[in-house]
């Protein structure tokens, strides 16, 4: 999580400052990046690539619960105690107008 927090600030950081003050390796930080995305990145991108479209087709009013379920519509949505997108929508900048 530090790491991420680190790739998505780095044009207003340095990355040397951010490892200093999160207390991680620049090594580590660059071996992160460098390392392969596992399966679970990968379908979580996909997961957030079909969140955007379905809230880009429902015109922006689409809340958790609606996103959920056009997500077991499609197939896609996982029940998971663990790092579930829907839930975290923010990352990708959704916000309902209600």
């Amino acid at each position: 999580m530090k790491y991420a927090w680190i790739q998505s600030h780095r044009k207003e950081f340095s990355i040397a400052s951010m490892c200093e003050f999160l207390n991680v390796s620049r090594s580590g930080f660059y071996d992160w990046q460098d390392a392969p995305k596992t399966e679970r990145e990968k379908e979580n991108e996909e997961l957030i690539e079909q969140l955007g479209i379905l809230f880009q087709e429902g015109r922006g009013t689409y809340g958790t619960r609606r996103l959920k379920r056009k997500l077991k519509e499609v197939g896609l949505y996982r029940q998971s105690a663990s790092n579930q997108p829907v839930d975290e929508a923010c990352w990708i900048g959704l916000q309902n107008e209600t």
